[in-house]
């Protein structure tokens, strides 16, 4: 990376619970990773492209984070007037593809991103019972065994991973340790030392962190395809996806799903 530190933002699309007789319990989970080596150029394009939103009544300033989705409940509850909650709302589409082609703009910032599918009715019932293990195992299996050995960090780079601080304390500190474990695993009897890059691991806020922004709607674009069947969202950011893995179904799958070709 530009300061010799590979940066790597995290978010997810779909929920965590198994009851799926609840309503809002979607079927997939999709955890968007997003890598860039220049973090400092990202977080300068996305708040100037919020901020040029919030200025178009496009966006709310109440709102200090661009999420690909918007609750209209929310906003009212903030005091935000009905006509400019009826305004974004209306413009919603077109502003998620605004978003999203600055986002593949960035590949000049050197951000490409990969995601992991997860269907969760094909979780083992003893994950199903351990919603913290199954969330550790989903967010960093894949990231740790298949994404960074594919980015291919330079030898002794410093890997920073994001993750919004909405995923609880606790998750945090088990996840922390669950990723050191897995990476020393995966290093020292899976790989030996070829893959020797340090790993830190911060919860950050989201508002604060443009790169989560990204992660977010990078996640939502795909999960869009799995929930909904549409692509629309996904064909704007195509070329800086790098990778992408499905949950017990192998890769290959949702390449296929993707319309991405397999390097």
């Amino acid at each position: 990376g530009v300061d010799g530190v590979l940066w790597v933002g995290v978010d997810v699309s779909g929920d965590l619970g198994f009851d799926f007789s609840k309503r809002g319990t979607t079927r997939f989970l999709v955890v968007a990773y997003v890598f860039t080596s220049d973090v400092f150029s990202v977080r300068k394009r996305m708040r100037r492209l919020l901020r040029k939103l919030v200025k178009r009544r496009l966006w709310f300033k109440e709102f200090p984070e661009l999420k690909f989705s918007v609750s209209k409940r929310r906003a009212l509850e903030r005091g935000i007037g009905e006509d400019l909650v009826a305004k974004v709302i209306g413009n919603l589409e077109e502003t998620r593809l605004k978003v999203l082609s600055e986002i593949c703009g960035l590949k000049d910032c050197d951000v490409y991103a990969a995601v992991s599918i997860v269907d969760k009715t094909q979780a083992s019932s003893e994950l199903q019972k351990n919603p913290a293990s199954f969330y550790n195992y989903v967010f960093v299996h894949t990231l740790i065994t298949r994404f960074l050995k594919r980015y291919s960090p330079q030898r002794g780079e410093h890997v920073v991973v994001l993750l919004d601080k909405r995923f609880g304390a606790r998750a945090g500190k088990s996840l922390k340790e669950y990723m050191r474990s897995k990476y020393l695993y995966m290093r020292d009897d899976v790989y030996r030392i070829n893959y020797d890059v340090d790993i830190e691991f911060k919860q950050v806020n989201s508002s604060n962190e443009p790169l989560i922004w990204v992660a977010d709607f990078v996640a939502a674009s795909v999960y869009m395809i799995y929930e909904h069947g549409e692509h629309k969202y996904f064909d704007v950011i195509k070329p800086i996806m790098f990778d992408c893995a499905h949950f017990w179904e192998g890769p290959q799958k949702c390449y296929d799903d993707l319309e991405l070709m397999l390097m």
